[in-house]
């Protein structure tokens, strides 16, 4: 599977904070430590269990990482979120998804302020002409 920069920096992020734990960075480190450690394994399952905590999922529920927009027959929710996610340029591996969204549309929100703030009639050099 290859993955893209967006990606790969969420599942590192996982796997950080997955390692905020003691116990849970013994494990990790143990298990990368071993030859043929699987890193990709390693910081999926990190995501996983970080959305799980991050959305209150109940155990039968998807987080939007396993989610399959094209086909949502499992979870329509999370296939919700996982569309608003990547439309908003987001990695299906957002440690607390809700929390990323946010944060995306509040700078996009800041960028729109600034493109429209308007020139004040001082700024324009014929206006004391």
């Amino acid at each position: 599977m290859s993955l893209n920069p967006i990606d790969l920096a969420a599942l590192s992020h996982a796997l950080d904070i997955a390692r905020k734990h003691p116990k849970e960075a013994e494990r990790i480190d143990g298990k990368l430590a071993k030859e043929g450690g699987d890193w990709l394994a390693l910081a999926t399952s990190a995501a996983f269990h970080c959305q799980m905590s991050a959305l209150n999922l109940l155990p039968w529920q998807s987080p939007p990482m396993f989610a399959h927009i094209e086909r949502p027959s499992r979870d329509e929710h999370a296939a919700e979120l996982l569309q608003r996610m990547l439309d908003a340029g987001l990695s299906r591996y957002e440690s607390d998804p809700v929390a990323a969204l946010e944060r995306s549309e509040a700078g996009k929100a800041r960028e729109k302020t600034r493109g429209a703030r308007k020139k004040p009639p001082n700024a324009d050099p014929d206006f004391w002409l």
